[in-house]
């Protein structure tokens, strides 16, 4: 009976290091898959009698993960054009010993037994594509900052990009990027920095909680990202672009609410627009038309494309010069699953536009 419950116990560890080992990219992923493993079938073997072989096991479970989390410690950025700006954050593990790449890719594994409507099909297409968003080291030893999703804290830390000034000298534009629901993933700082290396343009990805954006206190994250690319060297701050991924939409929204000629176009990718708040802005208010792009996926079905009809209409209404530009097949994860169309649409907009 002791051996059946132990067996029962380690279900959990094997379980998930055996997901964790088939979803990793990375050899820290892949070694902490394994060991978690090993911590798990040291119970079974405790409870048979065989307690040196357990205790040696997990001892050597413990003692690789321990080495996997001081040589992650010790890796450093090969893009020294990217850095983190603020305080690394609290939590050690697993932040700090699986990558980043590794845990939400080991939960899109997840995603069709979690009750959010994809399917097996669709959630193997996301996890393919984000396992090649994630390829590739040059953010290995940028903190992940997954943890502020975890803890529900808006703090000031951001990602940032600085490409080398042009050679004509000119000052360079710049991104703010918004996340969605879910935390600010290094994934989406990814896919926004081909967008700025190819523009040339700075690129600051500031971290909001989980991303409700909801509150004041986190519309204000979004003054603090612009005050910071302003006190930037060589950056015109004329030229700063707001874009905004599902729930930061909703960031978006209010802050052109509060200081509708603060950025220089405004686009919503899968985004949530806050009719209500669009339809209390004052005609008029602008200095000249804000040109806003608006990118949906036609199947969404966590942002309707009747609500963002809605929004486009209300910005219409208020002034705003909106472009919409809808992937017929495509759903509410298009940012990583048609992520060169993306990239594509949003270069050529802000090339026009800048």
């Amino acid at each position: 009976m002791r051996v059946v419950f132990a067996c029962l116990l380690a279900l959990a560890p094997v379980v998930s290091g055996g997901l964790l080992l088939a979803s990793a990219i990375t050899w820290s992923g892949r070694v902490v898959g394994l060991a978690t493993i090993a911590l798990g079938l040291a119970l079974p073997v405790a409870a048979g009698g065989l307690r040196k072989q357990a205790a040696a096991t997990s001892v050597g479970a413990l003692a690789v993960l321990a080495g996997v989390a001081v040589l992650r410690a010790q890796e450093t950025p090969s893009d020294p054009q990217t850095r983190f700006v603020g305080e690394p954050g609290w939590w050690v593990s697993p932040f700090r010993v699986v990558p980043e790449s590794d845990q939400l890719l080991f939960a899109t594994r997840l995603l069709p037994w979690a009750g959010m409507g994809v399917s097996r099909d669709g959630a193997r297409r996301l996890q393919t594509s984000m396992a090649d968003v994630y390829a590739g080291d040059e953010l290995d030893g940028v903190p992940s900052m997954l943890d502020e999703a975890v803890s529900g804290t808006c703090s000031q830390r951001m990602l940032v990009f600085e490409p080398e000034p042009g050679p004509d000298q000119r000052e360079r534009s710049a991104i703010v990027f918004l996340h969605g629901y879910g935390g600010a993933w290094q994934g989406y700082f990814r896919v926004m920095r081909e967008v700025a290396r190819e523009r040339g343009m700075v690129l600051v990805q500031p971290a909001c909680g989980i991303g409700t954006w909801s509150t004041r206190g986190d519309v204000s994250t979004v003054e603090h990202a612009r005050a910071f690319i302003e006190g930037l060297p060589g950056v015109d701050a004329s030229r700063i672009h707001l874009v905004a991924l599902s729930n930061g939409g909703r960031a978006a929204t209010r802050a052109l609410a509060e200081n509708p000629d603060a950025f220089r176009s405004v686009t919503f990718v899968s985004g949530v627009l806050e009719t209500r708040i669009i339809e209390a802005l004052p005609d008029g208010q602008r200095s000249a038309p804000t040109p806003v792009l608006a990118i949906h996926g036609g199947q969404d079905d966590r942002v309707s494309l009747v609500s963002l009809e809605r929004g486009v209409s209300a910005l219409h209404a208020r002034g705003f010069d909106v472009t919409m530009r809808v992937m017929p097949t495509e759903d509410h994860f298009l940012f990583f699953t048609a992520r060169n169309r993306v990239v594509s649409e949003l270069t050529a907009f802000l090339e026009r536009v800048d």
